[in-house]
């Protein structure tokens, strides 16, 4: 048997309303980054992704850790299987009880958890900084959680643009082009099956690439006029990147690709 104890607020029982007779419990809770005890990097059994923190997203988390006073908005944050939870209300200490390294343990999460151990390490956690926590209790196999959590596609950065409003001016300019609506400015976009999907991969790669481009030369969040985005990629206008779309495979790709 361990234990493990760690500061946290805001903590939450939450019963199954559906089965009670499962016995799952699932506790939640924001807890003290800083006081996240290193041994629990030890019961990553139940995890099935293994942690590669040289990877972009894992160097993103440990960035957004240091830099985001709100880590706890923006992070997914932890899931954590264990055979008993117990809080003091009064001290805001919560206490986690594992016995079986094959069920209990971290289920999803792990770059942040292995972020914020690596921070403890390292000597750069910062003392006010917050991570949402799960807790279940009551599990007989963390397999169906485990791969129910573990299956989210990372959200391409034209997805993330499009959320931003960064392409209306590109639409704009392709909006009286006879193929404007089978443009697509986010992933999994209902696409016409031939010419949607050459437009995809030929005009958009080239449009997303420019926008982005634009946005990181600039260092603006919204490009703010047609020549930031357009002169950025060396591209003249929009509908000489459009034709260019379909152009022969030698035609130059914007320098930003």
């Amino acid at each position: 048997m361990t234990q493990f104890t760690f500061s946290a607020d805001q903590f939450k029982k939450m019963d199954d309303p559906i089965n009670s007779s499962n016995k799952h419990v699932r506790y939640v809770c924001y807890a003290n980054a800083s006081t996240i005890p290193q041994g629990i990097e030890d019961w990553m059994e139940t995890n099935p992704r293994e942690q590669k923190m040289t990877t972009n997203v894992a160097k993103a988390i440990s960035g957004s850790l240091q830099d985001n006073s709100n880590f706890h908005e923006l992070n997914r944050g932890i899931l954590l299987s264990a055979h008993d939870v117990d809080y003091d209300n009064k001290d805001k200490i919560v206490a986690i009880t594992l016995l079986d390294p094959a069920r209990h343990g971290n289920i999803d999460g792990g770059h942040t958890l292995r972020a914020i151990i690596n921070a403890q390490k390292s000597g750069t956690i910062i003392s006010d900084r917050y991570v949402f926590m799960e807790i279940f209790t009551g599990l007989d196999s963390p397999v169906e959680l485990a791969a129910a959590r573990n299956t989210s596609v990372q959200v391409y950065l034209k997805s993330i643009e499009e959320l931003k409003d960064s392409f209306d001016i590109i639409k704009e300019s392709f909006s009286q082009l006879p193929f404007a609506n089978r443009i697509a400015y986010i992933a999994v976009y209902d696409l016409h099956p031939v010419a949607g999907m050459m437009i995809r991969s030929k005009l958009i790669n080239k449009v997303g690439c420019v926008v982005s481009y634009g946005i990181q030369d600039s260092r603006i969040t919204h490009p703010n006029s047609e020549s930031t985005v357009l002169q950025a990629g060396g591209v003249g206008a929009p509908h000489a990147l459009a034709r260019s779309a379909f152009a022969p495979a030698k035609a130059a790709r914007p320098a930003a690709c």
